[in-house]
């Protein structure tokens, strides 16, 4: 048995690509791009493709093992290699599916995890109907194992947490993409959504998107002095009253914070506020206030960017503020 990647004429195993992915227009999108690895016991029996998303992220786009050499530990085999020549070179392997009896079981009995979903992804992205052991595929179902990385002679294995949220791991600033990377990385659960602009909770209500009930609204508020500034988070169609708010927290008077200052502060613009923009809240000066009812709940935020919604538990989204070194007030606002 060996291991070989295969550098050129890849389309010569796409009758092999096929079994796992039956649309040869969404093959075309990332078999020249990605590595392809090739299984041979005498002759070919199992293909693979990875891909590089990210700085430290890749992801296994394609495996498949002919259906008479289906059984055999053909495809973990091929698995357990590339999670050895990735280790040291990233931190995450992804991989994403159908829901499916036939494959979840599979990758869970590789090491992977269930990390995320990206809702809609068979229906909006094939040209026709794909089933599986009788069930049609909606949602692609993502799930994530954490390399092994390389020190010195030895291996560290990164798959847990280990208890608390790892903040040392924070970048220079987050953007959209780091923010879902980070989760990644310190094993956090979530559920991504990718949507249209939504500038508002109204904007949000005239989506095709699911969970809307647990989106959040989120203001951007200074003190009158403005030497206090707060990121204010509470459930989607609750009032509020800036008065009673102050004097809960308690505050001067409140008022809108400006743009220029959402920036300078937090690096995002008008109609992108979040509590994970504090994140980039350098001098960790800015208090987050959420409304106590909030407790125990999955609640739904923009990750820096208003076309994108991630949902987590509050209490998660809670520690990472805190570990970031942000105030963190609970009131009935």
């Amino acid at each position: 048995m060996r291991i070989e990647m295969i550098l050129t004429d890849k389309k010569k195993f796409i009758d092999l690509l096929l079994l796992a992915d039956e649309q040869e227009s969404m093959i075309d999108r990332y078999l020249e791009a990605g590595d392809m690895f090739a299984l041979y016991d005498d002759d070919v029996k199992s293909i693979c493709v990875v891909t590089k998303e990210a700085e430290e992220t890749y992801e296994l786009k394609n495996i498949a093992t002919y259906q008479k050499d289906q059984g055999k530990g053909y495809g973990k085999k091929l698995i357990e290699y590339i999670f050895e020549y990735y280790a040291g070179k990233g931190k995450i392997m992804l991989v994403g599916t159908g829901d499916s009896p036939l494959t979840l079981p599979f990758y869970e009995h590789c090491g992977f995890k269930i990390s995320h979903r990206i809702k809609n992804f068979f229906v909006e992205n094939y040209d026709h109907p794909i089933v599986e052991a009788g069930k049609q595929l909606i949602d692609m179902v993502y799930l994530k194992k954490f390399l092994k990385q390389k020190q010195g002679d030895g291996e560290i294995d990164k798959d847990s947490t280990g208890g608390k949220i790892k903040m040392d791991a924070l970048r220079e600033f987050f953007t959209a993409q780091d923010i879902t990377d980070f989760f990644h990385e310190q094993n956090i659960s979530f559920e991504f959504c990718q949507h249209a602009p939504a500038y508002s909770i109204d904007d949000l209500e005239a989506l095709d998107m699911p969970h809307k009930e647990d989106i959040v609204k989120n203001l951007f508020l200074r003190d009158d002095k403005k030497k206090n500034y707060y990121l204010v988070t509470l459930p989607g169609h609750k009032k509020i009253d800036l008065k009673t708010l102050s004097e809960k927290i308690p505050s001067r008077r409140l008022s809108f914070a400006s743009e220029d200052m959402l920036y300078e502060k937090l690096l995002l613009k008008k109609g992108h506020v979040t509590p994970l923009g504090v994140l980039n809240n350098k001098e960790k000066n800015i208090i987050v206030v959420f409304d106590k009812n909030l407790q125990g709940k999955t609640i739904g935020v923009h990750p820096m960017e208003n076309s994108k919604t991630v949902f987590l538990r509050f209490e998660v989204l809670v520690e990472l503020i805190e570990n970031n070194g942000n105030p963190v007030l609970l009131c009935d606002i």
